[in-house]
Order: C-alpha cells, then structure tokens, then sequence
C-alpha cells in the first residue's frame, strides 16, 4: 500500500533531505511546530500532496522542496521563512493561491516556474531580489497583473518570462536592474509602469512580445529613458498619460 498519511513526531527539528521523495500517493501531511528546516527535495515528487501547511518554526526550505507537487492549490510561506532553496516549488501547476512571508528576501532561481495557475499573491514586503526565471510561465491561466512590491532591487532574467495572460506591470521605484527577457512573451499586457527616476540598468529583449504596450514612466524621466531605453522609445510615455 501507497504511504498516503504522515504526522510527524513534535520532537523532530528537520526533515531530511528526499525524507518523501518521490511518494506520490501521500495526500496529507502535518509538520509539527518543532520543525525549523524542511531540507533539499523533502517531498519533491509528492504529486498527490493536497495541502501542506509550514509551521512558523521553520526558517529555511531546502531546494526543490516541493517541486513537482502538482496538486497543491495553496501555499503560504510564513514570515519565519528567511530562505528559500532553487526550485522549490517548481512545476507546482495546481497553486491557485500563494502568499510569500516578510521574512523572504531572495526569490531564488526557477523557485515558481510553471506555477501557471496562480490567481492571487501576495508578495512580502522585504523582497529585494527576484532571480532567473523565478515565475517563468507562471500567471499563464488567470490574466492577474504583475504588481511588484517596493523595495525590490532586482529582477533577474526571465523572471516573468512567458506570463502570457497577465494584464499590467508595476515595477517599484527601488528597481535598479532588469535582466535579459525578464518579461519577454507577457503577451497580453495593456501597459507597463515603471516608477523609478533613474531608468534601471536594462538587459537584452526585457518587454519583447508584450503587445506593444505603452511603457509608463516618471514625467520628468521620459527624455532619460528614451536614451537609456532606446529599442523602447517610441513606447515610452510620461505617467501622467497613463489611464485612471
């Protein structure tokens, strides 16, 4: 018979690397509040997982913790989360809701790839660092936009890559860097809105195949992007055209 139930001891302070791997007829699990960390691949390939609640005691989970968890539909990280591994809920396809603690500061690498269905999220408010193809394909069933919280520094390549039904971007005005492609194929946007007075460092194809929308920026920083930006110039517009 397939492990199908797990309760985990109150004495048990981490769950080792690959502890579930693979058992893919487990559909319930508790962690206890004595866990401060779920290690590398703990339940990657859990693919029947229905639910998994992350006590506030844990402080790190490991990489591809929960990848290919297909049939999650809600995740919240907790604010005692401070990192997170590559990967770790990658290809996780049945997340509908995600919340992303204060306590995150780096969404790593591939961490929500393939998440396609997420339709509501909430980002933490100490974010500074989305890296590579953090939410590539994600985004891609629910048209949500793409509202990213103030403080975020920098945004990695392919971050957003191929959200192809998201509606608008906001990026803060802390953003100092975007990486190659970062929104390349978000082929359904309506606008774009950058809000820092500096224009941020810009990678190769950062808004190609994003419907040709118009890029709102600072009134008094149009002429500034227009040269820093300038595969976008005729998209660039001042914030005070932007529709209310």
């Amino acid at each position: 018979a397939k492990l199908s139930s797990v309760t985990i001891g109150e004495k048990v302070t981490n769950i080792p690397d690959y502890a579930f791997y693979g058992c893919s007829g487990l559909t319930n699990v508790t962690i206890p509040n004595s866990v401060t960390s779920i290690g590398s691949s703990a339940f990657s390939g859990c693919s029947g997982l229905t639910s998994v609640t992350i006590p506030n005691s844990v402080t790190s989970i490991g990489e591809s913790a929960f990848m290919n968890c297909h049939s999650l539909t809600s995740i919240t990280i907790p604010d005692s989360v401070t990192s997170l591994g590559l990967d770790c809920f990658r290809h996780d396809y049945g997340i509908t809701n995600l919340v992303i603690g204060s306590g995150v500061t780096t969404i790593p690498s591939n961490c929500f790839d393939a998440c396609s269905r997420i339709s509501y999220i909430t980002f933490g408010a100490n974010i500074t660092n989305i890296q590579s193809a953090a939410f590539k394909g994600a985004f891609t069933l629910t048209g949500i936009p793409i509202i990213l919280p103030n403080g975020l520094l920098t945004i990695g390549a392919d971050a957003f890559r191929d959200c192809s039904s998201s509606t608008y971007v906001e990026i803060p005005s802390t953003v100092t860097s975007i990486g190659d492609e970062a929104f390349y194929n978000c082929s359904s946007l309506s606008y774009i809105t950058v809000n820092a007075t500096v224009p941020p460092t810009l990678g190769t194809n950062v808004f190609s195949y994003t419907n040709s929308c118009p890029i709102y920026v600072p009134d008094n920083s149009v002429l500034d992007y227009q040269v820093a930006w300038s595969d976008y110039v005729s998209r660039i517009t001042g914030i005070s055209n932007k529709p209310q």
